[in-house]
């Protein structure tokens, strides 16, 4: 009983830490939503992140954190096959492809389509559309309408229209493409030499899913048309939105094919903003984050000291941005703010200066005072002394590590490149004295 407590306990506070580090490290990623299965690839040279949305019978939500870049795909459910003698084939699903810029940040309803029923034996069930898709929140909706049915001769049923229009029976026509753009038209019902169905509309190539595979979705069924034997019509897989095949027979026990459900799939792009600065601290610094992020980078210390006394200051004078701007357009800027929208792989990174503090040791031999600039100098610059002889003395000359300064008379210029020891030496000259020149 105490083994099992203490694994209650572990599991207990196991758990929770778990999902904080799986939260984290999503975020450290880049995940800006949650929702849906949830697929990290490349494609192009790009990093993605996809949530997928396949449920149909159930809404999901597809939450966003904050405003971003987004693309979509967005597939009804496909309309069932017709059966009995000259089965049309289901209408495909519609499909919405697309992007919105600055996606609002919120919860977005999404419902997944189901596909329609094929039509069953003898007085039996008559296909049924398909069901849309949507995702729906705040200014957006994306509404596909599901696919049409498929004409079906016993039990009576017409052709329906929809995202794709279902197929006739023999001798009339294919379906339309109608309602919100769908992929293809269900087949008419078509007398086929060797058995061959009646052909369906083709669909729409997309590679979201998962960044490699490309999948056809919103495919139109086929039509059918068979005196013996009886041939059902094909079922279509789930999340494809392609419409079922119709079925055929004389004695009109032939089935229709259901179609398939619908999808919903939302990414965005992923990017990484590289920081860098040699000196202080950047805040966040280097991130990774979906495509339209808002943020805001900044140097959180600046001056920065170093040396004995402080003698080195370093500031930082601005940043400058590859591959990416500020929100005013601009690739650099001075502050030690930058606030930018994440549109692509970028570095930032912050420039600083180097100045030195003058730190020169002054002394006098005599009476007199010096005058000495305060505080910190660029590297490679230079610091003026001025020397003041007290009354009755003069300026006799400087002395100590002068090398490489300039005097003239009572001023001396030294350059900031090291510490320095220097002493003005002053003369007494007593009022009344006589210089003689010879």
């Amino acid at each position: 009983m105490r083994a099992k407590a203490e694994y209650c306990t572990l599991n207990t506070l196991f758990l929770p830490l778990l999902a904080l580090f799986l939260l984290l490290a999503d975020t450290a990623f880049g995940q800006a939503a949650t929702g849906g299965l949830i697929r990290r690839y490349r494609e192009n040279g790009t990093n993605f992140i996809a949530h997928l949305f396949t449920n149909s019978a159930a809404t999901d939500t597809f939450s966003l954190n904050s405003s971003t870049n987004v693309e979509y795909l967005v597939v009804a459910g496909g309309g069932g096959g017709g059966g009995g003698y000259q089965g049309g084939g289901g209408g495909a699903g519609g499909v919405r492809f697309g992007a919105i810029s600055g996606m609002a940040a919120g919860s977005y309803t999404v419902t997944v389509g189901a596909g329609g029923a094929g039509a069953r034996t003898i007085g039996s069930t008559a296909p049924s559309n398909g069901l849309p898709s949507s995702a729906v929140g705040g200014a957006v909706n994306l509404a596909t309408t599901g696919g049409g049915r498929g004409y079906s001769e016993n039990p009576d049923a017409t052709a329906a229209s929809g995202g794709s229009g279902g197929g006739s029976g023999r001798g009339g026509a294919a379906g339309v493409q109608a309602g919100s753009g769908g992929g293809g038209a269900g087949g008419a019902g078509t007398n086929a030499v060797g058995g061959t169905p009646g052909g369906g509309g083709a669909g729409r190539l997309s590679t979201m899913r998962d960044g490699v595979t490309a999948v056809i979705y919103a495919a139109g069924g086929k039509g059918q048309y068979r005196i013996s034997p009886s041939t059902d019509g094909a079922s279509k897989a789930n999340n494809t939105g392609d419409g079922g095949d119709g079925g055929g027979c004389q004695n009109y026990t032939s089935k229709g094919g259901n179609g398939g459900s619908g999808i919903v799939i939302v990414r965005y792009q992923v990017f990484t903003l590289t920081v860098n600065s040699t000196y202080g601290g950047a805040s966040p610094g280097t991130v990774t984050n979906a495509s339209g992020t808002l943020m805001t980078q900044s140097v959180t210390n600046s001056p920065v000291y170093d040396g004995g006394m402080q003698a080195t200051q370093y500031v930082c004078t601005g940043w400058a941005l590859a591959g990416n701007a500020d929100t005013n357009g601009a690739a650099a800027g001075s502050g030690t703010n930058v606030t930018l929208t994440l549109t692509n792989n970028a570095t930032l990174t912050w420039g600083w200066t180097t100045n030195y503090y003058h730190y020169l040791t002054l002394g006098t031999n005599g009476s007199g005072t010096l005058t000495l600039g305060s505080g910190f100098y660029a590297a490679g610059s230079s610091v003026t002394v001025t020397a003041t002889p007290a009354q009755q003395w003069v300026m006799a000359g400087w002395s100590g590590d002068t090398n490489g300064c300039t005097i003239g008379g009572t001023t001396l210029t030294a350059p900031i490149d090291r510490p320095r020891s220097i002493s003005a030496d002053f003369r007494f000259f007593p009022s009344g004295t006589v210089i003689i020149f010879r």
